[in-house]
């Protein structure tokens, strides 16, 4: 028979999320008949009461409820009506913090603020859905360690998307989000029809606990009228942004997304022409323009008392940030408009998201946004790894300026094409206590085996050498041996789901071992036969796009391809391979590389 302690392990190992502070006792809190339970609630607490209470009623039939009154938040729990637990200490200062404390007497929680009494009631009631009847005696103090735990719930055409059936289903997700320990959710608001629709889902969010934070997509690919917003007269400015007015009307947030992520003329990074007209870069750079823009919807913003949030990768350049954790053909302030110089023209108080699809070794987008001065939230797609790995690393600096998560996903009408059973849950689990979990996450597991590997092509050795990776795509590397190094497994790791193709591009950095130098290299490629590509080499994977030399391509329909370099990295100690992939219909594009390579000593002639 398993020990009454081994027992109650078991139970809190299963909570989620994990609480911050759990001191085990000795015995057990039974359940009896008939329950007495007392709860002071100040204000704030009472639509939340109302959903909660059934669930109460549920396990404990004969429950009998007594209301007191003031501004405290205290609820007591025991078979004994004159229950008077000992006091736990005051939450003050943690808003959604709590303190739980169970004995063989009774139950007790206290907090300071609604949110925390909020949180934990949930975890009272998970802990009774986990053990019904005998409840292990342990002390509780608790609070998140993120103060932005996020979701971004974009399907269905994004702004367009006006469907009737969108308010129960936002409603759905953020009850699940409330369970979850997740408080924040961004949504397109044109996505709601009716005002009265989206009035009611703000409501509901605050009875939650949830901040809601409007969002239209301003300054991205389907909206690129920078200059018309800069020079637009007080009224024209005005009318552009009754789609912000409405919101900020209706639903009185206190931040506002106002996109600017994908200001590019198309997703195409090597033939990409300039958003501006030839006048309008003849007027100012483009990187002005970007700013004084920003600056306005600031300004605008901040007189109806709303912060400005932003996507953060048309401020960054893809010279400096290549295979990084945002795969969506490299970030989007370099050429030719080269947004990312407008990244010092702005002011510190536009809060960045930096959004990242797939898992990295480090995020240096995250920190050189930091570094810089600016308020950062992480974004990371659903995948299992990159909602983990990000607030991880970030979380570890302590630097305060990085404020928490927020998680996407991106699907059709119906957002369960992405969003799968638990995967809120997980997210809350994540973000609230970082580096606690009570689930597992092979995609990370497996992400930090990978990353513990010898890269194969980093030290290449001396005279004739045969050096491949095969498979799914879990050897396939972006940066194959640079400080960033992003796998694109199918099974979660990588950035894009199995039913997606997949156009990313990749990277791979051969380098010979110490002293020696390349006399000669091919490169011979297995495919999947469905796509096409072009291949460039530069001298290292920081150089510079505008630097990489096109020395091949690659035919539809070719199922392999061999390409001699040897008088391209004769006498070279490092050289970088980029696989631009323009058309690709399946998962994975490249199924196997080689490359047979030939290395001498240094102070030999090549």
């Amino acid at each position: 028979m398993e020990c009454p302690d081994r027992n109650s392990r078991s139970i809190l190992k299963r909570l989620s999320p994990v609480p911050a502070e759990m001191r085990l006792g000795r015995g057990f809190f039974q359940i009896q008949p008939e329950m007495f339970l007392e709860m002071h609630a100040g204000r704030g607490i009472g639509a939340a009461w109302k959903e909660l209470l059934p669930a109460f009623r549920e396990k404990m039939p004969g429950l009998r409820i007594r209301r007191g009154g003031g501004r405290s938040f205290q609820l007591n729990l025991s078979a004994d009506a004159d229950f008077r637990p000992h006091g736990l200490p005051d939450a003050s200062g943690e808003r959604e913090g709590y303190f739980l404390r169970i004995s063989a007497q009774g139950v007790s929680l206290t907090a300071s603020a609604a949110a925390g009494f909020y949180y934990g009631i949930r975890t009272f009631l998970r802990l009774l859905e986990l053990s019904p009847r005998m409840l292990p005696c342990v002390t509780i103090h608790d609070a998140p360690d993120l103060e932005w735990r996020g979701y971004a719930p974009f399907f269905g055409g994004h702004c367009s998307n006006s469907d009737p059936g969108n308010p129960a289903r936002y409603r759905q997700i953020a009850a699940e989000m409330a369970g979850a320990g997740l408080n924040r959710i961004a949504l397109e608001s044109e996505a709601f029809a009716e005002d009265a629709e989206l009035e009611k889902f703000g409501r509901f969010c605050r009875t939650h606990f949830i901040e809601v934070v409007p969002f239209h997509p301003f300054l991205c690919i389907n909206h690129r009228n920078v200059a018309a917003l800069v020079k637009a007269s007080d009224a024209e400015f005005a009318e552009m942004m009754r789609p912000a007015e409405r919101a900020i009307r209706i639903l009185k947030p206190r931040f506002f997304g106002i996109a600017g992520d994908e200001l590019i003329q198309s997703y195409d990074h090597v033939r990409r022409e300039s958003v501006y007209s030839p006048e309008e870069r003849a007027e100012r750079p483009p990187h002005e323009w970007f700013a004084l823009c920003l600056m306005r919807l600031r300004s605008y913003l901040k007189k109806h008392r709303v912060r400005m949030v932003m996507w953060a990768d048309g401020l960054l350049d893809p010279d400096r940030f290549r295979g990084h954790g945002c795969e969506m053909k490299d970030f989007n302030g370099g050429a030719p408009d080269f947004h990312a110089r407008a990244l010092d023209r702005i002011p510190r108080d536009i809060l960045l998201w930096d959004w990242q699809y797939s898992p990295a070794r480090e995020y240096a987008s995250a920190d050189y946004l930091l570094d810089a001065g600016f308020q950062v939230v992480g974004g990371a797609i659903l995948s299992g790894a990159s909602e983990r790995l990000f607030p991880e690393y970030c979380f570890r600096k302590k630097n305060r300026n990085f404020l928490g998560m927020m998680s996407l996903t991106w699907a059709g009408k119906n957002p369960d094409e992405r969003l799968k059973p638990g995967h809120l849950e997980h997210c809350g689990g994540v973000y609230w206590n970082v580096g606690r979990y009570a689930s597992e996450s092979p995609a990370a597991d497996s992400f930090r085996r990978f990353m513990r590997e010898e890269n194969p092509f980093g030290k290449i050795g001396g005279g004739r050498r045969i050096t491949a990776v095969s498979g799914p795509g879990e050897r396939f590397a972006c940066c194959s041996s640079g400080r960033i190094y992003c796998s694109l497994r199918e099974d979660g790791i990588g950035a894009w789901h199995p039913s997606m193709h997949l156009f990313s591009d990749l990277w791979f950095t051969f380098t010979a071992a110490e002293r020696l130098r390349f006399r000669s290299a091919g490169l011979i490629l297995t495919l999947n036969g469905k796509g096409r590509a072009e291949l460039f080499l530069g001298d290292a994977p920081q150089t510079s796009l505008r630097d990489f030399r096109k020395f091949g391509e690659i035919a539809r329909g070719a199922d392999s391809a061999e390409f001699d370099l040897s008088t391209l990295v004769s006498g070279k100690h490092s050289f970088c391979v980029w696989l631009r992939i323009s058309e690709n219909e399946d998962y994975p594009f490249l199924r196997e590389l080689k490359l047979v390579s030939r290395t001498v000593r240094a102070a030999e002639r090549v």
